[in-house]
C-alpha cells in the first residue's frame, strides 16, 4: 500500500515538475491524430464514392448519364472534402492556416470547390490573447512588461494572420508611433511538427491517388516557413527591399527599429493607408485605379526582372497605397532569391509570351521545366488560352468564353499540370503563386475584363532590359549595338501597344 501511494506520489510529482512538456505532448498528439483522420475521411470517401465511376472511365465504359452523375458526384465530394479541410486548418491554426491560403490560390489545378471554400482563410486569422502577446514580447525582449519598451500598446490588433499579428503601440522614450508584429505565442513549438506531418500525409496521399503529386508543397512549405517565423531575417528583407527601390521609389518600406525587434517581435515605423483592393475608399480619394494597378506591376516586375529579390506574399493586406498614391509594401517574411541563369531564362520567357515566339516560348519553358508541354506551360503561367498566347493577343481583354475554356481544360490536365509542378525549379513556384496574388489584386481593380491588358507590356519592358542589361555584360562593341537596337526597338514597340490600349 506504502508503495502504490510512493508511486502515485513520484507520479505527481514528475508530472507537476514536466507539466509544460507533457501539455505540449498531448497538443501535438491530438494535431497529427486529428490531421491524419481527417486526411483518412477525405481519402475513404473519395475512393467510396467516386471508385465505381473511375473503374468504368478506364475500360472506356462510361456512358453520357455515367459523366453527368459522376460529376455531380464529383462536385459533392470536392465540396465536402473541402470543407473537412477548412475545419482542420481553422482548428489547427498556425502554420495550417498558411498551407490553406497557399492551397486557395492554386486555382489553375484544384477545383474550385477547394479554392472558394478555402479562400476564407485569408480573413479569419486566429488572434492570440493579450496575455500572450505580452508573454512573447518579454521573451524576446527582455523586461518585465510591456511598460519596459512602450509607452502605450495598443490591443486588439490592427492587423492578424496566420503566424502573427500586428498592435499599434508607442516607443518608449522617443515617443515613436511604431508597429509592433508579435508572432502567435502557440507555434512556438509545434512548427516542426507540424511541417512534419504535412509531409507525411502529403506522401500518403500520394500512395493512395498517384496522380496527386504534391510533395513540391510540403518541400516549400518546410524550406520556407522556418524563415518566415525568424523575424530576424524578415527586418533584413525589408531594409534590402527599401534599398533596391530608393531610386525608383515605386514601393516604400517601413522602417525597422532594431532595438525592439527579435526573433518573434518586429517593431516598425507605423504606415497608415487603405488596402490595395478597397476600390471604394481609394476611389472616394480620387486616386487612379489604373495608376494603382501600372505601379504595382511596375514595382514587382522590378523585383523579378531586374532585383532579382522577390516579395512573394502580395496579399492585398499587405499592400497599402498611402494618401498620394505611393505604395507601402508590408510583411517581408516570404522572399526568393533568383539565380542570374533563372532570372533571365524567366525574362526570355515572358518576353516570348508577350511577343507569340512559340520557339522561343518552347525553348525557355523546356529550361524551366516545362518538358515537352510548352503550350499547357503557357497557359499555366499567363492564365490565358494558347490561342490567345500563340496569336500575341495577351494585351487583349479576357471573354467570358476563354475563361470558361481555361478553367474546363484544367482539370483534364490535371495529371500533366502536376508533373510540371513537381518538376519546375522552386524559385517558379513561388512566383507562380505571386503571380496569381497580383493578377487577383490586379482583377479587383480594373475588373476581369480590362485586367492585365496592359501588365503583359510592362512587364515586357522590364524583360527586355533585364536581357539587355545581361547581353552588355556578355558581347563585343559590335554586338551590344545590335543589343541596344533590339532593346530600343522593343522598348517602343511594347510602349507604343501600351498607348494604343490607353487611349482605345
Amino acid at each position: 500500500m506504502l508503495t502504490r501511494g510512493a508511486l502515485i506520489g513520484v507520479a505527481a510529482i514528475g508530472t507537476t515538475y514536466y507539466w509544460p512538456q507533457v501539455k505540449f505532448g498531448g497538443k501535438a498528439t491530438v494535431r497529427v491524430t486529428r490531421s491524419f483522420l481527417t486526411v483518412a475521411c477525405i481519402g475513404v470517401d473519395y475512393k467510396f464514392s467516386l471508385s465505381h465511376f473511375w473503374r468504368k472511365q478506364a475500360n472506356g465504359k462510361l456512358s453520357i448519364d455515367d459523366a453527368a452523375a459522376y460529376e455531380a458526384k464529383k462536385h459533392a465530394v470536392h465540396l465536402r472534402a473541402a470543407k473537412w479541410l477548412l475545419w482542420l486548418f481553422q482548428l489547427n491554426g498556425g502554420i495550417y492556416i498558411k498551407l490553406g491560403q497557399h492551397l486557395a490560390t492554386l486555382d489553375f489545378i484544384l477545383p474550385t470547390e477547394y479554392t472558394q471554400t478555402l479562400s476564407v482563410l485569408f480573413n479569419k486569422a486566429p488572434q492570440s490573447t493579450a496575455d500572450e502577446i505580452e508573454k512573447v514580447i518579454v521573451e524576446e525582449l527582455g523586461g518585465h512588461s510591456l511598460k519596459d519598451h512602450f509607452d502605450e500598446f495598443d490591443y486588439p490588433p490592427i492587423g492578424a494572420a496566420s503566424l502573427a499579428q500586428v498592435h499599434k503601440a508607442r516607443l518608449r522614450g522617443s515617443g515613436d508611433v511604431v508597429a509592433v508584429k508579435v508572432q502567435h505565442e502557440r507555434l512556438k513549438g509545434f512548427a516542426d511538427v507540424d511541417i512534419v506531418t504535412a509531409a507525411v500525409l502529403v506522401k500518403a496521399v500520394k500512395a493512395v491517388f498517384p496522380q496527386f503529386e504534391f510533395t513540391w508543397l510540403a518541400e516549400e512549405l518546410r524550406e520556407n516557413l522556418p524563415r518566415e517565423l525568424n523575424f530576424l531575417i524578415e527586418g533584413h528583407n525589408a531594409e534590402r527591399t527599401g534599398r533596391n527601390f530608393n531610386k525608383s521609389g515605386l514601393f516604400r518600406v517601413p522602417k525597422i527599429y532594431w532595438a525592439q525587434t527579435g526573433k518573434r517581435v518586429l517593431t516598425m515605423e507605423y504606415c497608415t493607408g487603405d488596402r490595395v483592393n478597397d476600390v471604394d475608399n481609394l476611389a472616394a480619394k480620387g486616386i487612379s485605379l489604373r495608376q494603382v494597378s501600372d505601379r504595382l506591376t511596375k514595382a514587382y516586375s522590378e523585383m523579378i526582372f531586374v532585383h532579382g529579390f522577390v516579395h512573394c506574399d502580395p496579399h492585398p493586406g499587405n499592400i497599402l497605397v498611402d494618401k498620394h498614391g505611393e505604395l507601402v509594401l508590408l510583411d517581408h517574411g516570404l522572399y526568393k532569391e533568383l539565380s542570374h541563369d533563372f532570372r533571365l531564362s524567366y525574362a526570355r520567357l515572358w518576353k516570348a509570351l508577350v511577343d507569340g515566339d512559340e520557339r522561343a516560348i518552347e525553348l525557355e519553358s523546356k529550361a524551366l521545366g516545362g518538358g515537352s508541354a510548352h503550350r499547357l506551360f503557357s497557359s499555366i503561367l499567363t492564365h490565358r488560352s494558347w490561342d490567345k498566347v500563340k496569336g500575341r493577343s495577351l494585351n487583349q481583354p479576357r471573354t467570358l468564353a476563354e475563361i470558361e475554356a481555361i478553367r474546363g481544360k484544367f482539370p483534364e490536365y490535371f495529371e500533366k499540370i502536376a508533373l510540371i509542378l513537381a518538376s519546375v525549379p522552386r524559385p517558379l513556384l513561388l512566383l507562380l503563386k505571386t503571380n496569381d496574388l497580383l493578377r487577383c489584386i490586379d482583377r479587383t481593380l480594373l475588373g476581369d475584363n480590362t485586367s492585365g491588358t496592359r501588365s503583359f507590356l510592362i512587364m515586357a519592358r522590364y524583360c527586355s532590359w533585364a536581357i539587355f542589361e545581361d547581353d552588355l555584360l556578355r558581347r563585343t562593341i559590335f554586338g551590344s549595338l545590335i543589343s541596344t537596337f533590339r532593346y530600343v526597338y522593343s522598348i517602343a514597340k511594347y510602349r507604343l501597344a501600351e498607348l494604343f490600349i490607353l487611349y482605345l
